[in-house]
């Protein structure tokens, strides 16, 4: 919740930006084929938040620097990979 309408504008503008730029990913890389737009604009705000908490969690509350960005990266990409191979298996 914004603490302003100007503020939750901007956000707004800023998220579904940064939504759109995710759900360009999805597709070119085919990530979830047979998503319709919205099931890709809900996975996108999925992903969003998941790196917000992850974020959040380990340089806010845990007080981490810059040196946690690569392994986080490299887990947040795992969830993505492992996800997607798991959801080729049970289509099969």
């Amino acid at each position: 919740m914004a603490a302003s309408p100007e503020i939750a504008d901007i956000s707004k503008q800023f998220y579904g930006n940064v939504c759109e730029v995710v759900k360009g990913m999805f597709k070119h890389f085919n990530v979830y084929p047979g998503y319709t737009e919205e099931q890709l604009q809900m996975t996108a705000y999925a992903e969003i938040g998941m790196v917000e908490l992850v974020a959040y969690q380990w340089f806010i509350e845990k007080g981490y620097g810059l040196e946690k960005i690569d392994p986080l990266a490299e887990v947040l990409v795992g969830i993505n990979v492992n996800a997607l191979s798991e959801t080729d298996v049970n289509r099969g």
